[in-house]
């Protein structure tokens, strides 16, 4: 089971996501980051603290995702992945491709610096 919050600091926007993200439900994720779009806005922090399990389906989602908002000029990053999620995003290597950090506040700087 997947659960998300969207919230906005400072022209971002921001998830909360907790729970599995998997094939079975990360079209729910889709659906609500894209009802979370605003025109003109094009980045996004997903805060996955709480999240225990991506699977590759949602792996591929967020590099998708990243790509569409890079090739807007915007970003994602992704916070505070636990040390399975984060084992699972580098044995595929998306951790070279998706911008980590360890707290909301590192990723509210970086992309504030960049608007």
């Amino acid at each position: 089971m997947i659960t998300f919050t969207c919230r906005t600091d400072r022209g971002i926007i921001i998830f909360d996501i907790g729970g599995e993200v998997c094939i079975y439900n990360v079209d729910k994720l889709k659906e609500a980051v894209n009802l979370s779009k605003v025109k003109g806005v094009y980045n996004f922090i997903f805060n996955i603290s709480n999240v225990e399990y991506l699977d590759s389906t949602a792996i591929q989602y967020l590099l998708a995702f990243s790509h569409e908002l890079k090739g807007n000029k915007g970003r994602l990053v992704i916070v505070n992945p636990n040390e399975d999620v984060l084992h699972t995003l580098s044995l595929c290597r998306a951790e070279r491709i998706l911008t980590i950090t360890s707290s909301e506040y590192d990723a509210l700087n970086q992309l504030t610096m960049i608007t």
